[in-house]
Formats: structure tokens, sequence, C-alpha cells
């Protein structure tokens, strides 16, 4: 079931606030499990370059380099920067909802505007899921 974080709340607002609250994962093999970190992240996926300007500054030359991480994409920027055959070394980013490659810098406001998703981790397993619980779970 894929809820809100207002869908979630409304469902938690009947018990006791004071109640813990645990995961119950595996219903062939049901355990329980402590809730961890809670983050909020963009939905988009970003593609993450490192673009070039070649020194006649030909800007109709721009190529991309592909990188797995924004990291990865800064690293390979400083090892290039300076390299004389190159105007402009510019970290870049291609979100999936976007149609070109935008400035590092102006990413992260693309994303800030598009959608977010909550992911809730897990800090560890308590346990065997108690009997009674996997049976109201209807496991």
């Amino acid at each position: 079931m894929r809820v809100t974080v207002r869908e979630l709340i409304s469902l938690l607002e009947q018990y006791d606030g004071d109640n813990e609250v645990v995961l119950a994962i595996q219903p062939s093999w049901p355990f329980e499990h402590s809730i961890g970190e809670v983050v909020e992240m963009p939905e988009a996926k970003v593609e993450w370059g490192v673009q070039y300007i070649d020194a006649e500054g030909d800007s109709e030359e721009v190529e991309v380099d592909l990188c797995d991480t924004a990291a990865e994409a800064y690293e390979l920027a400083i090892s290039i920067r300076d390299d004389k055959r190159f105007l402009d070394v510019t970290v870049v980013g291609k979100p999936a909802t976007a149609e070109e490659w935008i400035p590092e810098q102006e990413v992260q406001a693309f994303l800030d505007d598009g959608p977010r998703k909550v992911y809730i981790g897990e800090a560890g397993q308590n346990g065997y899921l108690d009997g009674e619980a996997k049976s109201a779970l209807g496991w």
C-alpha cells in the first residue's frame, strides 16, 4: 500500500501517542524491526556529468562525461580543470524530468520544486514478530 505522510499520520492518530512503533517485515518469516532514521529525498533521479567547452570556445561542441554521483562529477571536474585544452569545466545535472543539462547550482532548486519521498529506515531486528500481531496483520 502506498501512502502519503498525511495518510500515515491519519492512520496512526487512532492509537495512543506513547505506544512504541515497530516495522513488521516478511510475512512468510515475520520479524519485528525498530524504526531508524527518517529522511526526505527528491523523487526525481539525476544524471550527473562534467560539461566542458574546448579552448576555441565553440559552445556547440559541448561534451558531457557521465558520472554516477555528484561527488564523482566533482572529482572528474577537478582532474581536468587545469587541462589547457578546455576553456570551461562545469559540473552539471540532468534530473529525469528535465529536458536539458543544467548547472549543478540549479539542480537542487529544480529538485526542490518537484515531488519528494520520505524514507523510513530500519534500525535493526528486534526478534520474531509476535504470533498475535502476525494474525492481526492478516499474515
